[in-house]
Parts: structure tokens; C-alpha cells; sequence
């Protein structure tokens, strides 16, 4: 097994382990990510969700959404990791929203909880918009579409971490006019340390209120988002 670049307890390693076994069991069943070993499941999946993040700082209470989160990843692994974290994991998959609710019963993971719904229709909701300290996005959509769906659920000072492998400098410039739109910032990779969080992926910090008007329908989001050119799409697992 991979060795870790961050420190974990035998308790929560057990827990992640587990995970990773019932990942593997149910993908036999029915295609739920394309890792077929327990092996790749632990290192890429799980492993992976927590090592760019591992350094970033949790005082109780603080809140975070997982959105797309398909079979829990990085949802699960960051709850599991972070244990003051609060943490929603947003899928519209039946499924899916099934196999992540039993992993969070079985390892008895008390700090999640599932929301079987579309994003976007969340995103609008009173009791959601703007509440999140924390957004991680991983396989989830293109970076264009993910920062619309997804700045609506940070409040003003609260991050968003995208896992991908594409270098801010690579991005097209209506990514970045369309981040400012949504109140957003992209933060570059010699500040992301400041957050507790690795030179890799795409961090943004909120710097003011997301419109009224965002997050629109999710057909017109993917319209715009093919539009640009290059679109880059969120790091797949």
C-alpha cells in the first residue's frame, strides 16, 4: 500500500480501508468508478481526496459540501480524515446516494450526511446558499461549470478546492472572468500553502456575494461552458 505524506491515526486508516473494500465490492455490481483493485481504490481514490488537503485547518463546526460526489469521493475520505468537519455530499444518482448513505452508517461516520439531489436546485435553497466554509469538486464537471455551481454555496471568505491536474496559467480567460462573475478568485499555487493546501489543484477564495442569478439551469451552464474554448474538465477518478 502507498505510503502516506500525512499523518493518520489506526482508527481512521482502518476506517478508510473499509471504505475502500466496499468500494470494491460494490463496483463489481454496478460501475462506480474505473479502479479495479482494492489497491488503486485506496491510492487514488481515497488516499488522493486527502493528501492535497491534509494540511488545512478545521476548528469545529466548520462546513463543508462535497458536490458530484458519486460513490463519496472526496466526501467521504475528507470525513472520515477531518473529524470537526461538517460535511454534505451532494449526488443526483439513486444509486449512488444509496451506497454512499450505507458507507456513512456501516463506518459510523457521524459528521456526514447525503443530499439526493441536483446541485444546482440545492444551491438556491435558503438553508444552503452561502453556508459553506469549504466546496470540493473532484470528477465533477468542467472548472466553468463547477465554479458556477459551486460559488453559490460558499459563503464570503470560504474556499474552493478543485482537484485537477491543470495549472491555473493553462486556464482560458473566460474561466477567469466568469470566477469573478460568481465573486470568485483564483488564488495561485504559491499561495494555496497559506490555506494548508498543495501546490496542486485549483483553489479559489469567495470575495463577495455570488449573484442572485447564478446558479442557473444546468443546460444553460453546459451551453456556455462548451463554448469556451478549452474548457478543462476536473482531474476523473
Amino acid at each position: 500500500m502507498k505510503r502516506y505524506r500525512f499523518a493518520v491515526g489506526e482508527e481512521i486508516e482502518d476506517k478508510l480501508m473499509r471504505y475502500a473494500r466496499f468500494i470494491f465490492e460494490e463496483n463489481k455490481k454496478f460501475n462506480i468508478t474505473g479502479f479495479k483493485s482494492i489497491e488503486d481504490i485506496f491510492n487514488k481514490l481515497i488516499v488522493e481526496s486527502i493528501e492535497p488537503i491534509a494540511g488545512i485547518a478545521v476548528p469545529r463546526g466548520t462546513r463543508f459540501f462535497d458536490i458530484g460526489s458519486g460513490a463519496g469521493v472526496p466526501g467521504i475520505p475528507i470525513g472520515v480524515f477531518f473529524e470537526r468537519f461538517e460535511g454534505q455530499l451532494i449526488e443526483s444518482n439513486a444509486k449512488k446516494v444509496l451506497f454512499m448513505q450505507r458507507m456513512i452508517d456501516e463506518l459510523g461516520i457521524e459528521n456526514l450526511s447525503v443530499i439526493g439531489a441536483r446541485a444546482e436546485d440545492i444551491a438556491r435553497l435558503p438553508d444552503y446558499r452561502e453556508s459553506a466554509d469549504w466546496l470540493f469538486a473532484r470528477a465533477f464537471q468542467s472548472v466553468f461549470t463547477t465554479l458556477e455551481i459551486g460559488a453559490p454555496f460558499l459563503r464570503v471568505s470560504g474556499l474552493l478546492y478543485i482537484y485537477s491536474s491543470t495549472r491555473l496559467e493553462e486556464l482560458p480567460e473566460e474561466v477567469l472572468i466568469h470566477a469573478e462573475r460568481l465573486g470568485l478568485s483564483f488564488l495561485g499555487s504559491d499561495q494555496h500553502g497559506r490555506y494548508g493546501v498543495s501546490e496542486a489543484g485549483l483553489l479559489l477564495l469567495k470575495q463577495r456575494s455570488t449573484p442572485d442569478e447564478y446558479p442557473r439551469r444546468f443546460a444553460a451552464i453546459n451551453r456556455e461552458a462548451r463554448r469556451v474554448s478549452g474548457a478543462t474538465s476536473c482531474s476523473h477518478g
